[in-house]
């Protein structure tokens, strides 16, 4: 009874300190200095279930997992999914998680033990005894333990029931369980117990130093046989080789049962209820103050090395490398120079709009203060090319030079703004300006301007190892040959010819060139090499290298590292800015000073490097859908009942630092890998049949690839695709196939000779018809008509004549194919080939087409062409060979019901053309297929079959033209309609 009131007080006071603390600590940023590590904070507004998180783990395949007031909450780099009592839990209040070999285990605070299992959700646990309000889970060689509110210990016994933990002095109210590298299992509770396996018991621990059975909250296991115990007032160093303990530092740790971590580098966090975080080197000799303001519930290092922070109202925190210190630069620089003085150990920061600024104490200060070289104002580009010695150029055309700290200053003025500095082998001063180049004597009194570089903005200078100056340009990388100027730009294969940075590699023996569209390598001054790598394509400001022979370049999209076999790129993902101007090198310390927007970052390369795991996870598979439906079970092979038209897989790739320039790819069965466009969903269509497998993985930059990670399916082929009813259905077929074909067959053998007699009458007719209306002789005397106009230089009548021609052919084509035509079209086509012979014979003839006012050219059909033969009788024939200008008169009207169609030309008469006729069959045959074809549309009156050729006569008897006239047939559908009209 007594433990369980001083339990309830305990929390009842963790509880009023902690909702105190959170009013207390909102106003802390107010009065706190910036922090100096990169933080990212993830919160509700981020997708997280609730501010207030306890726990933190991470799952074999990547994903990472938070227990928060609201739930379960999973997070894979990308996205966070929210797991609630919607979900399968049967309360969303969740504190501890445990990873087994087969799942999740999630304590869910008054409904027991749960678990989640990927492609199954979560599901209550069916243990007997289930701890119904249990806090956290843990798990060691003896087995499976749990504790609840009331720091009750539990163990899972082999019945599948929890059982209470006894201990030797019931005094054992558990707050934190670990194991020893050495195999002993220990409690913190009400002072440290150990676990003797032969009686299950824990047994007090008497620890010389060590108060006896004070409230022990967190316990954690040092190298060399030692612990840190976090008691409610103090931190100890306990040595299980003698059972003494040491004092280490005071605080206030109530109830922080996680308040004690130790990383993969064996540094020693701390957090207090204070709302302090301290880390403390391996050995707890040094410690520096990391944050404030914020309750730390429990701290976890992910296998990328994040570290993360569970907060209590303030979600969870990410530390992504801790080696990586920044520093807040005065607001609003302009494109700013960067320079570490190996003399001072420091670095400066020059900006044209600002005074010349320095880290000292840890804090950006104005340099000039202590070291008075730094007095110019509007530096623009700073150099320190040997000791004692500085060059500061300005905005203001200025270039200074200090021999030493206490000298006064030579200076010169040069043509432009300094936009960079060089001194040479040889003892000469460059000065690169926006607007060319300049050369400096040794003695800093004369600058000679070089022509060539007129209007030519000089950002970088160098020389090569044969001490020939280089110049990074605008137009291109200029190399100096005795006194002439070498250029290599874009179309010698430069990546671009904004040249911002030209770097001598001594180790590489060679030269980086960093352009405004990508990094380029110059070997022996002669080789331009190219990288084929997405990294090497960013915009490059600034090149370093470090001790260990790893090349930096500060590009637009981050941090570029190069460590001579692959590139890796660093940006806000770990912990960088992405945007970096310039860079600069301490290889004393081992320091990189990264200077971006309003910020200098400070990183220990080295400790950086090993912080940045290279694993690359499996891509977990979170969502299969079938026809746009999720499958409900994606652990098992899926088998699909009726074959989906398609498949849509949805993944993530648990990833918690920088994936630019990753790639997912995918492949069904055996086929070639495929690029997913979508790097969370790709969709498949046209699935084959039977048992396959989708393999899916990632491949990053540098072309490492993850373990696939395979999903079996099962799409069986549907009825029609099996043989058995493949025979089946072609048995019935070819039955039901012989039953129709015999009856067809008998029923139509005795129509088929009529049929065949008619259609090939038809056939005859047609072509006969299109053969007389495209005979060679028209199209010969069309072409050679259109010949003669170019010839005689008449383009555009040429033009013309080619249009009509091609109009006229179109027409006759598409009437050919009818039976019958519209009035309306056959007088449009009469009209094409009548202008197109008016062209062809020099305007020889006028034409005039007469239509009865009974009659309505739109709705009469007939025949097409036949009055086509006659007209060309009346031109070739007729009008061609008279002497007077020629006139045709064609007309259409309705006699007697039937439509009468008459052609009349002022030619020479018929039986007077039969003199000139060179082809007399082409007339008859004219006549022979019209006669052939009235005949045909007037089989029951032959007399309506008839042609009417006669010869014209004037007032004295002579024969002035032709007339021709017979009757056209119409379709019945036109004659019915006018005679109910």
């Amino acid at each position: 009874m007594e433990m369980e009131r001083t339990t309830g007080c305990r929390y009842f006071q963790l509880g009023m300190i902690k909702h105190l603390l959170i009013v207390f600590l909102s106003l802390l940023p107010l009065i706190l200095p910036a922090q100096q590590r990169p933080i990212k904070k993830y919160t509700t507004n981020d997708g997280l279930g609730h501010s207030i998180v306890y726990f933190t783990t991470q799952t074999k395949d990547g994903a990472l997992w938070f227990s928060t007031d609201n739930g379960l909450t999973r997070y894979d780099g990308k996205a966070f999914k929210n797991f609630t009592a919607k979900d399968g839990l049967k309360s969303n209040f969740v504190f501890g998680l445990l990873e087994t070999d087969t799942a999740l285990l999630i304590s869910s605070f008054g409904a027991g033990i749960a678990r989640y299992k990927h492609g199954k959700g979560v599901q209550v646990c069916q243990f007997q005894n289930n701890v119904r309000y249990p806090v956290s889970i843990q798990a060691n060689k003896v087995g499976l333990w749990v504790t609840d509110r009331e720091r009750v210990l539990y163990k899972l016994n082999p019945a599948g029931g929890f059982s209470t933990v006894k201990s030797g002095d019931d005094k054992l109210h558990s707050f934190k369980m670990i194991e020893l590298s050495s195999g002993d299992i220990l409690s913190a509770g009400n002072g440290i117990h150990k676990y003797d396996s032969q009686t299950e018991t824990f047994n007090p621990l008497q620890i010389e130093g060590f108060p006896d059975q004070i409230p022990c909250n967190s316990m954690l296991e040092l190298p060399g046989q030692c612990l840190l115990v976090a008691t409610d007032e103090a931190i100890y160093k306990v040595s299980m080789y003698d059972l003494t303990a040491t004092e280490i530092v005071k605080g206030n740790f109530y109830f922080l049962s996680e308040c004690l971590f130790r990383d993969m580098e064996g540094n020693i966090w701390v957090t207090n209820a204070l709302g302090e975080v301290w880390l403390f080197s391996p050995d707890l000799k040094s410690k520096e103050l990391l944050l404030s303001g914020v309750i730390v519930n429990h701290f976890f290092q992910d296998d990328l090395n994040n570290i993360w922070l569970s907060t209590y109202g303030q979600g969870v925190w990410c530390i992504p490398n801790i080696h990586i210190k920044n520093f807040p630069t005065v607001a609003g620089m302009l494109i700013p120079d960067l320079l570490f003085d190996e003399d001072l150990k420091k670095p400066f920061i020059a900006s044209p709009n600002m005074e010349i600024t320095m880290l000292h104490e840890e804090r950006i200060q104005p340099a000039d203060v202590q070291y008075p070289v730094f007095k110019p104002k509007l530096a623009t580009t700073l150099l320190h090319p040997a000791s004692g010695e500085y060059l500061i150029g300005t905005r203001s055309t200025q270039v200074y030079l200090y021999r030493g700290m206490a000298k006064p200053a030579d200076s010169i003025k040069v043509g432009g703004a300094v936009a960079s500095l060089y001194k040479s082998s040889s003892g000469e001063y460059w000065a690169g300006l926006r607007t060319g180049l300049e050369k400096i004597n040794s003695n800093f009194q004369l600058a000679e301007k070089l022509n060539v570089f007129e209007k030519r903005f000089v950002r970088s200078i160098s020389e090569d190892f044969a001490g020939n100056i280089m110049t990074g340009t605008d137009q291109g990388l200029y190399i100096a040959k005795g006194n002439k100027w070498e250029i290599l730009n874009h179309k010698n294969g430069l990546q671009n010819n904004y040249v911002n940075v030209i770097f001598k590699d001594t180790t590489g023996h060679c030269h980086w060139i960093g352009t405004n569209e990508g990094i380029s390598k110059l070997i022996e001054g002669e080789e331009l090499v190219n990288f084929d790598h997405p990294f090497v394509k960013f915009r490059c400001n600034s090149i370093v290298n470090d001790r260990n022979g790893n090349i930096w370049m500060a590009t637009n999209h981050g941090l570029l590292m190069h460590d001579r076999r692959n590139f890796y790129i660093y940006n806000a993902e770990d912990g960088l800015p992405s945007d970096i101007y310039k860079l600069a090198y301490d290889k004393v310390n081992d320091y990189l000073y990264v200077l971006s927007s309003n910020n200098l970052s400070r990183i220990k390369t080295i400790n950086f490097l090993q912080q940045q795991s290279q694993v690359i996870h499996s891509v977990i598979v979170n969502e299969l859908l079938a026809d746009g439906e999720a499958v409900s079970d994606t652990s098992q092979i899926l088998t699909f009942s009726v074959p989906p038209k398609y498949l849509t897989l949805r993944f993530s790739v648990p990833h918690h630092k920088n994936t630019e320039g990753w790639q997912v790819c995918y492949r069904v069965g055996e086929n070639p890998w495929a690029v997913a466009q979508n790097f969370g969903e790709v969709s498949f269509h046209d699935l084959p049949f039977g048992e396959f497998n989708i393999s899916i993985k990632v491949v990053d930059a540098n072309k490492r690839e993850s373990p696939v990670t395979i999903v079996k399916v099962n799409n069986p082929a549907p009825i029609h695709f099996k043989l058995w009813f493949q025979i089946l259905f072609m048995a019935v077929f070819l039955f039901i196939v012989a039953f129709i074909t015999k009856s067809v067959v008998d029923r139509l053998n005795w129509k088929k000779e009529l049929r065949l007699r008619k259609e090939q009458q038809r056939i005859i007719l047609e072509q006969k018809v299109l053969r007389l209306q495209m005979n060679p002789h028209f199209l010969f005397n069309s072409l050679m008509a259109i010949q003669n106009f170019i010839y005689k230089n008449e383009p555009a009548e040429a033009g013309r004549y080619l249009s009509e021609f091609a109009k006229l052919t179109r027409l006759i084509l598409e009437n050919s194919r009818q039976e019958f035509i519209t009035l309306e079209r056959e007088i449009e086509t009469l009209k094409y080939y009548l202008d197109l012979q008016q062209l062809r014979f020099m305007q020889k003839f006028e034409y005039h087409i007469n239509i009865d006012d009974t009659i309505e050219p739109e709705l009469v059909r007939i025949p097409p062409m036949l009055s086509q033969p006659f007209i060309e009788n009346s031109i070739e024939h007729g009008i061609i060979h008279s002497s007077e200008s020629g006139n045709i008169l064609i007309d259409y009207k309705f006699e007697t019901g039937k439509l009468l169609f008459t052609v009349e030309d002022n030619g020479i008469g018929f039986n007077e053309s039969s003199r000139f006729k060179k082809n007399k069959e082409h007339r008859s045959l004219a006549t022979t297929i019209t006669l052939e074809r009235l005949a045909r549309f007037y089989s029951w009156e032959s007399d309506l079959a008839a042609l009417s050729i006669t010869n014209v006569k004037g007032e004295d008897n002579m024969v002035c033209g032709t007339r021709v006239s017979f009757y056209i047939p119409v379709q019945n559908s036109y004659l019915n309609s006018s005679n109910k009209k």
